[in-house]
């Protein structure tokens, strides 16, 4: 959350002590008390050199107060951290006003995958790659700027086995939460195969431009009473991507659910024998819907 701040107030930062003069092109991240661990995540992968130097990430310029504060259980307030000021996010604009803008889209992907590339390289994963964390400035310029934002859900890239371990029923939410965009845009499943790692952070960032663009394509949108939700979002897939082959299940459950969620996608609708159960079109005639596919 933002901090109150006002002009004439006296902040004491890590590098340098300031006096509000005028508005400041800033952002102040605070945090409640409960959730400074967040806060503290965020600032301890900007401790980072490879993450404080990466152009593609939103720069953090300072931390008002101690960083102590991150670890004193007394402290009612954590300290501050300060970012530079981006104008927009992705989630504040119409996609149907840039749905041309081919200049966006690259500074989008470049900005992701760069900052991606270098999470990766920490074996660190954002987990939470979603519209409102991609950052956006200059947009009514031919070259407008894009960052990406918020590691306080960033965690370290583990493998499958600890995945498969945790995957009770009861665990599902939680997983999904940790999991960000990359599970709610795709299915459970597959991070039961590859784990929390790099791999689905690439898949998150296309899947949180796509699902900008045209919401409901990807996840839970439309699922039908009484269906698994990761059977219907894994159908999507399917439907979206018919040339795609997967890689060989790594457990006969979810052999089994990518036969079922075939069938389901091959399905004709019961109370209506003339329609499809569900209406999923490769990606290609979905772009052409919008428009935008050559």
């Amino acid at each position: 959350m933002a901090l109150a701040l006002r002009v004439g107030q006296r902040l004491k930062g890590a590098k340098s002590h300031y006096e509000l003069t005028r508005s400041l092109n800033v952002l102040v991240k605070t945090s409640a008390p409960e959730r400074k661990r967040f806060l503290k995540c965020e600032y301890d992968s900007y401790m980072r050199p490879a993450i404080s130097s990466c152009t593609s990430l939103r720069a953090m310029l300072d931390i008002v107060g101690d960083p102590a504060g991150f670890e004193n259980e007394t402290k009612n307030e954590p300290p501050c951290l300060v970012f530079e000021w981006m104008d927009s996010t992705l989630a504040d604009i119409s996609p149907k006003d840039y749905l041309k803008n081919h200049a966006l889209y690259k500074a989008i992907f470049k900005a992701g995958l760069e900052s991606l590339a270098v999470l990766g390289d920490q074996k660190i994963v954002h987990t939470d790659l979603k519209p409102e964390n991609i950052l956006l400035s200059n947009l009514s310029s031919p070259i407008p700027i894009a960052t990406i934002g918020d590691l306080g859900l960033g965690t370290h890239s583990f493998s499958n086995r600890i995945i498969s371990c945790s995957l009770q029923s009861s665990d599902r939410r939680r997983l999904q939460r940790m999991a960000g965009s990359a599970i709610r845009h795709a299915c459970t499943r597959d991070l039961e195969r590859y784990g929390c790692s790099h791999r689905p952070d690439v898949w998150s960032l296309a899947a949180t431009v796509l699902v900008w663009l045209k919401p409901g394509i990807l996840g839970l949108a439309g699922v039908k009473d009484n269906l698994w939700p990761s059977l219907w979002c894994m159908a999507k897939i399917m439907g979206l991507f018919p040339g795609w082959t997967a890689l060989p299940a790594s457990t006969e459950s979810i052999r089994k659910e990518a036969v079922a969620a075939k069938h389901l996608l091959e399905a004709r609708d019961p109370e209506r024998p003339e329609e499809m159960y569900m209406n999923v079109h490769p990606l290609d005639d979905e772009l052409q819907t919008l428009g935008i596919s050559d």
